[in-house]
């Protein structure tokens, strides 16, 4: 009766396998990347983007290998805010990239907003399976700078990773 019970659920498990890869390659469990439940309303007009940035180290580094190319983020607010994490995650995988507590102040930047090249950010940890051109799905944790209490997760949408030549 347990080999029965065990060939069953060993079965059982071999279906939902081959019904969900296949669902998880179209891209149907995008969701399922990313927890974070977050508000399409975005009343700091806040903006970001991922990039691949290349550095070229060539001048100030003598000694090889010092390459410190990799994925950024890029933010952008139209108005003062506090910005205290992210959630990104390559769209139809599971591989995010995800940060939560004080990361940095954004300062009102709305004549940068077609230039992400230009706006603010940091390093985000590497991702061997990402690169430039993918869609990811960005998700940013912000409140006003002002005291007002209003803070929460903001859900900024699909974007494709940029590439930019940092010299």
């Amino acid at each position: 009766m347990k080999k029965r019970r065990i060939l069953l659920l060993g079965a059982a498990a071999l279906a939902a396998s081959i019904a969900i890869i296949p669902l998880a390659a179209t891209g149907l469990f995008q969701s399922v990347s990313s927890s974070i439940l977050a508000t399409k309303h975005n009343p700091l007009g806040i903006d970001a983007r991922v990039a691949y940035v290349h550095e070229n180290t060539a001048m100030s580094c003598p000694m090889r290998p010092c390459d410190t190319s990799g994925f950024v983020l890029k933010v952008m607010s139209k108005e003062n805010a506090i910005f205290l994490g992210y959630d990104i995650c390559k769209v139809g995988t599971l591989s995010c990239a995800h940060y939560e507590g004080f990361a940095s102040s954004l300062i009102a930047t709305p004549e940068l907003s077609n230039q992400p090249e230009q706006w603010g950010g940091g390093n985000l940890d590497w991702k061997s399976d990402w690169h430039a051109s993918d869609t990811v799905d960005i998700k940013v944790n912000v409140k006003p700078a002002s005291s007002e209490p209003m803070s929460g997760w903001v859900e900024l949408g699909e974007s494709q990773i940029l590439e930019f030549e940092r010299i």
